[in-house]
């Protein structure tokens, strides 16, 4: 949406701000066999896939979501060259 697209522009500690004011903590994990990592990124709120229903003309209620999200198999790359 256009509000997202605008923090794009934000400055390092505005940018730092606006996420310590969503993310609750962020849990990050080692998969020695798979040698990849895995994120849980906990939210202050429910907004993982929550919604909004249409009551009215201009009335809307907001259906809560999830407060975590989890990325797994996120494999980093360092220190290669670039072909």
């Amino acid at each position: 949406n256009k509000e997202l697209l605008e923090k794009e522009n934000l400055k390092d500690k505005e940018k730092k701000e606006f996420i310590e004011n969503l993310v609750e903590k962020i849990v990050v994990s080692y998969n020695e066999d798979q040698n990849n990592h895995n994120l849980n990124i906990h939210f202050k709120l429910p907004i993982i896939n929550d919604s909004r229903v249409k009551r009215g003309k201009y009335d809307f209620e907001i259906v809560d979501g999830e407060k975590e999200l989890i990325l797994d198999n996120i494999n980093l790359v360092y220190g290669q060259k670039k072909s």
